[in-house]
């Protein structure tokens, strides 16, 4: 996440892990996934993902990559440039770095 601080500093992050990454640099989370009860109503949290992106407030979301493929199941809006391994209770988790493909970002960060 130290990495990415050129990339973020400043710049409205949304999505689940933003808020805990913000640790690491000066980006501005958004959208957190427990205010929108992703795990019982996902369709939520992707209208309100959906928005932020449409609007063109946020540069990019971090976001487990099981909840991405839960809230946002085939949708090729994203491209992912890297992911983070961390533990959690349940084992290994690995959290994306999803950028929307009009960003033109392609190239995968160092992990």
């Amino acid at each position: 996440m130290k990495s990415l601080s050129p990339q973020l500093d400043g710049k409205i992050v949304a999505a689940g892990w933003s808020f805990g990454m913000r640790l690491y640099n000066r980006s501005i989370p958004v959208l957190n996934g427990y205010t929108f009860n992703y795990y019982n109503r996902p369709e939520n949290y992707r209208a309100a993902i959906d928005a932020v992106f449409d609007s063109k407030a946020a540069c990019c979301m971090l976001l487990g990559e099981k909840t991405f493929e839960t809230v946002f199941p085939g949708d090729k809006r994203f491209t992912k440039i890297g992911s983070i391994a961390f533990g959690d209770v349940t084992g290994q988790e690995s959290m994306g770095i999803f950028f929307p493909r009009s960003a033109g970002i392609q190239e995968p960060v160092r992990e």
